[in-house]
């Protein structure tokens, strides 16, 4: 009998548990190795709208969203990008392993349809997305974490 109410409230619970998870339309990101040249080329795609996160001289990460979306985000800020940007962006990128143990990497972020809707080129390696409920159009990206063999050591320059 014991056994038995025990098997109940398992039960039970798990079904409290399962009906109170939210279900998601989840973007999904894969690796690219030419994310760089989508934020550092002289002319900048107008096919996406850019946003940075963290210090403008030296980010942590960089965004390109196609504008058919918009961000759900209180940490992106919306940039135009100019020559002094990409000028201070390059050197940054390019010696962000002598200061910080790690280096940019770029991640594509893929809709549920596979259809690319943006690129993430960050330092920190851990990148999620997804779309608000109800809106298809609408994507929430909080900002990029470390991942578990990432070095940290600027813990002191984030936001």
């Amino acid at each position: 009998m014991k056994t038995y109410s025990s098997a109940v409230l398992i039960m039970i619970l798990l079904l409290v548990i399962g009906s109170c998870s939210v279900s998601r339309k989840i973007a999904t990101t894969r690796n690219i190795s030419n994310a760089e040249n989508l934020f550092l080329s002289e002319q900048p795609s107008p096919d996406y709208t850019y946003y940075y996160y963290g210090r403008i001289d030296q980010p942590i990460a960089l965004l390109a969203l196609d504008k058919t979306y918009t961000i759900n985000s209180k940490f992106w800020t919306i940039i135009d990008i100019n020559e002094t940007h990409r000028q201070k962006w390059q050197y940054h990128i390019e010696n962000s392993h002598f200061r910080y143990g790690s280096y940019y990497k770029g991640k594509e972020i893929v809709s549920p349809q596979s259809d690319t809707i943006g690129v993430v080129l960050s330092r920190y390696h851990w990148v999620t997305a997804w779309f608000e409920e109800g809106d298809d159009t609408r994507v929430i990206i909080p900002p990029p974490e470390l991942t578990t063999t990432q070095p940290d050591r600027d813990r002191r320059y984030r936001n």
